[in-house]
């Protein structure tokens, strides 16, 4: 009877520690998994956070970016636009914020690689360069082929521009260089800005080319034509907004 009783308190022992033991382990588990969750509920909201004040200061670059074209070229694009007969001064406004930061002294961006193919095509060791061939260069120094080599103005339009324009470059360096760089893109890519087809005119201003049926943009910032668009947004929303506010 007694050993009995032994065996019996044994095996209750072992029931109770192998309890605690399942106790024990069913709390870990429990533990982890709410620590698993503690933590990615913490990353989500880091997540929340960082992205709420990504999308404030977004809007705010936006603001501040249209703003700031308004007040150094709004009234000239407008001008020039009208001049022209091309009601796409949204586009222009935007492609100034895009390629100069809408600066009222924008800088000159000199290329290396251009410089490299225009003299290639002048000295004949290339057949041409962007429709240029060597009768086109002919005479040119390699002064003069730097300058061609460089982007001017609030368009950024490359030097070499000017050849198929037929004006001196001391003109797109002058007062009337961003009308005359407007003219280059009416010129060049209008037609896509007949049909409201900004995402090829922003391909080709700043590659040379329209988008690929299936290719990724080619342009030196991927989101160069995204920006864009928003510019254009922010500023068309503008001009309704201060039609509205002129209506009686």
């Amino acid at each position: 009877m007694r050993q009995d009783s032994a065996l019996l308190g044994t095996h209750l022992g072992d029931l109770a520690r192998q309890g605690r033991f399942i106790y024990t382990l069913m709390r870990f588990f429990f533990n982890l998994v709410f620590a698993i969750f503690l933590i990615f509920g913490c990353y989500q909201g880091y997540l929340w956070w960082k992205n709420r004040n990504s999308i404030v200061l977004d809007l705010m670059n936006v603001r501040f970016a249209t703003r700031k074209v308004e007040r150094n070229y709004g009234k000239e694009v407008e001008a020039i636009c009208k001049e022209l007969d091309f009601p796409h001064q949204s586009y222009f406004k935007a492609l100034i914020i895009l390629e100069s930061s809408a600066d009222k002294k924008p800088k000159t961006r000199y290329e290396a690689h251009v410089f490299e193919r225009l003299k290639a095509v002048r000295d004949g060791e290339m057949e041409s360069y962007n429709h240029l061939k060597q009768a086109d260069l002919e005479g040119f120094s390699n002064r003069e082929l730097t300058e061609l080599a460089t982007s001017w103005g609030p368009l950024q339009l490359m030097g070499y521009h000017t050849l198929k324009l037929k004006i001196p470059l001391s003109e797109l360096k002058s007062e009337r260089g961003l009308a005359h760089s407007i003219k280059w893109c009416k010129k060049t890519y209008g037609n896509y800005l007949t049909k409201n087809d900004y995402e090829n005119a922003f391909h080709i201003h700043n590659t040379g080319k329209p988008l690929g049926w299936f290719s990724k943009p080619q342009t030196h910032d991927p989101y160069y034509i995204f920006k864009g668009l928003r510019y254009i947004n922010a500023l068309e929303r503008q001009i309704e907004a201060h039609a509205r506010a002129e209506k009686p």
